[in-house]
């Protein structure tokens, strides 16, 4: 406040040198952070602008992106490799996600625009690592968890999964299983998974899985006695299956700081399950009208090479 009682701001400007290439600016990159940020923009314009218009602004925020990168830091490579800086592979994934789900679900004509509005409104006031898991939630296999997995993968100096769904001593948390990608090629049925959006800890069960998986984890032999007897997964059961599962649960609901979220049981037999599975979470694969993520990719691809042309 300065003699005459006018209250002033005295702004102090410092600036401090974060990187010193352009390429070390996008190596640094926090994708989740930028995804996070790019969303409330967008939704805060989308009543300005239109869901058409928010949808190809997203696409060309991706392709801006990455021909910048590519066209700045890898010039000498041909045309037809696509560079993508490690920090940002997953940035085409997110909003390829964000547009086949719901929130802009109004461009196959099966979205209402009150869902719409709600989630632009849980997007804008949920936390980052809320938004980023609704995007791509993490997909579990359980069915094997008693077994080492590393067969599935070969990949080299991969650790090895053991006791998954045990407390590991080194990182002082439960051992969870591979995340698996959200396509049907990761899908068989006849074994059972756990998905995690943020929201809900669902098992699906599918309808050809081995009865000991229903004798070990709910204590009957089968789906229908499962879902009458016990609707829950049940902490006096002692087998050594469904503590592991428990246990997995349990660390998933640690690591969504500050949320509840309920477990709910959903089997391949019930009606529809298989239908909102696949449209709903597996969102690599083509959903209602749009493509696949490879092709969408693809498109992408196709746009940076035009304008590198």
């Amino acid at each position: 406040t300065n003699n005459y009682g006018e209250r002033k701001i005295r702004l102090f400007n410092s600036s401090y040198s974060t990187a010193d290439s352009f390429g070390k600016i996008y190596n640094e990159a926090d994708c989740e952070v930028i995804i996070k940020s790019l969303l409330m923009k967008q939704i805060d314009l989308a009543y300005r602008m239109g869901l058409d218009s928010m949808r190809k602004d997203l696409c060309s925020f991706v392709v801006n992106c990455y021909y910048t990168y590519r066209y700045r830091e890898r010039k000498q490579m041909p045309l037809d490799q696509l560079i993508i800086p490690p920090t940002l592979k997953n940035l085409a994934l997110f909003i390829d996600s964000f547009i086949k789900k719901g929130v802009i679900g109004g461009f196959n004509g099966n979205t209402q625009i009150n869902d719409s509005v709600y989630l632009f409104y849980k997007i804008m006031k949920e936390p980052i690592e809320s938004t980023i898991k609704s995007l791509y939630p993490k997909l579990y296999r359980i069915d094997d968890i008693q077994r080492d997995q590393l067969h599935k993968f070969q990949v080299e100096n991969a650790t090895i999964k053991e006791n998954i769904g045990i407390f590991n001593e080194e990182y002082q948390m439960i051992q969870k299983p591979y995340v698996l990608p959200l396509s049907k090629d990761s899908i068989d049925f006849d074994n059972a998974y756990i998905l995690d959006d943020g929201e809900y800890i669902t098992v699906f069960i599918f309808d050809q899985i081995d009865e000991k998986f229903y004798i070990d984890l709910f204590g009957v032999s089968t789906w229908k006695e499962a879902k009458e007897v016990n609707q829950n997964l049940s902490e006096d059961n002692q087998s050594d299956l469904n503590i592991r599962v428990l246990n997995i649960i349990s660390q998933l609901k640690k690591e969504n700081k500050g949320s509840y979220q309920p477990v709910r049981l959903m089997f391949y037999e019930d009606s529809g399950v298989y239908k909102q599975y696949t449209e709903n979470y597996l969102i690599e694969d083509k959903v209602h009208n749009d493509c696949n993520y490879n092709d969408f990719l693809c498109g992408i691809h196709n746009e940076i090479k035009m304008k590198l042309k």
